[in-house]
């Protein structure tokens, strides 16, 4: 409803353009400005949107650097455990483990109590 209410107020206004030009060349000179105008912001809207697209695929890039820099952090974490720490022990660790929101980060209760604490 609005958006034909909006239609028809540009076209009465369009026809009204038209009758208020003397001559074609009057017309043909606003006509040229309207493109100008309507160009200038075309390409305006285009840079922006290539800047814009730039910027999400540095952000992505960095997102999957920092992704890649995990897992191997991760791969190096697993193999040091598999290594040192008998697959036994471990399973029993890790049922052990609680996690603590307040502190952010995984909890072995009683683990003060163990003869390897240093």
């Amino acid at each position: 409803m609005a958006l034909e209410q909006d239609l028809q107020a540009k076209q009465t206004m369009k026809l009204q353009l038209r009758e208020n030009f003397s001559s074609q060349q009057e017309e043909l000179e606003s006509i040229d400005g309207e493109m100008q105008r309507v160009q200038t912001r075309y390409h305006m809207t285009k840079n922006e949107l290539d800047d814009i697209s730039e910027v999400i695929h540095r952000e992505r890039e960095d997102l999957m650097d920092r992704i890649r820099e995990l897992t191997r952090e991760i791969r190096l974490k697993h193999l040091i455990i598999d290594q040192f720490i008998p697959a036994l022990e471990y399973m029993k660790i890790e049922a052990r483990a609680e996690w603590s929101p307040n502190d952010d980060k995984w909890i072995i209760p009683n683990v003060q109590y163990t003869g390897n604490r240093m």
